[in-house]
């Protein structure tokens, strides 16, 4: 069971100067075809680790549960870090938080940082809130029990201060929808060219479109390696080497 390998990342949200990729007030083929394919391989990945995760609860959710419930707070935060693959944010709602400290630094030393794009991509993924009470496994047993199409529109509120205060900054891909919909690489992540006179219905702008699976594919992958942390044991030994066992669990 291989797990496929990251998408080739041509842009990241407030960088992009898509005047490059322009010509004569239409889209390149070179853009289109970057959007798509940007699309399709995140779209691969989310659905690859969504049904691995869904596999790895099957089997030992209860036992995530009870391991995850033993551990100290400091020990679950070291977990998380782990899992996350990197520093993850202390404070609840890490982007107001550096939004209050901009501030304030702005208006005493006159000086404006880079803002770092995680904290405003991922709000929600923070050692506060996730290492608190049942916070943890509410998110693993939601995101592996519902497909990632049911949280789209959860992941663009997530996100919307770091839209409006232009921290994101998703490209503009004039003619085209993206679709977010189904279990299909085929279907999520879909993008569909539409004339003047056609009136899409639903559906996303491309960037907007490409900021929901750049979300949802890092915290797919954390989900899955949070379970190979708990179990120490690889994602394909969790599932290959286990069977469902009988019997209802519990709620959470």
């Amino acid at each position: 069971m291989s797990i496929p390998e990251g998408p080739t990342v041509f842009s990241e949200c407030g960088t992009v100067d898509t005047a490059k990729l322009l010509t004569a007030g239409t889209e390149s083929e070179e853009l289109v075809k970057k959007v798509g394919l940007e699309a399709a391989e995140r779209s691969s990945i989310i659905l690859y680790n969504w049904n691995a995760l869904r596999r790895i609860l099957d089997r030992h959710e209860d036992t995530i549960r009870k391991r995850w419930t033993k551990k100290t707070r400091v020990r679950k935060k070291t977990v998380l870090h782990e899992a996350w693959g990197g520093e993850m944010p202390r404070l609840h709602r890490p982007d107001i938080e550096y939004l209050l400290k901009e501030e304030t630094e702005l208006n005493t030393n006159g000086v404006m940082r880079q803002r770092p794009m995680g904290e405003f991509k991922w709000p929600h993924i923070n050692l506060e809130d996730l290492s608190c009470g049942k916070t943890m496994l509410c998110l693993l047993n939601t995101r592996a029990r519902y497909p990632p199409a049911a949280f789209v529109y959860h992941e663009i509120q997530s996100c919307s201060l770091g839209i409006s205060s232009d921290t994101l900054v998703p490209l503009m891909l004039h003619g085209y929808i993206m679709y977010l919909e189904g279990e299909t690489v085929e279907s999520y992540g879909k993008l569909v060219a539409f004339g003047e006179d056609s009136h899409p219905i639903g559906g996303f702008q491309p960037g907007s479109g490409l900021l929901v699976l750049e979300i949802q594919q890092k915290v797919m992958e954390f989900l899955v390696k949070f379970c190979e942390t708990i179990l120490q044991q690889p994602a394909h030994t969790l599932i290959d080497q286990f069977s469902v066992p009988t019997g209802t669990l519990a709620p959470i």
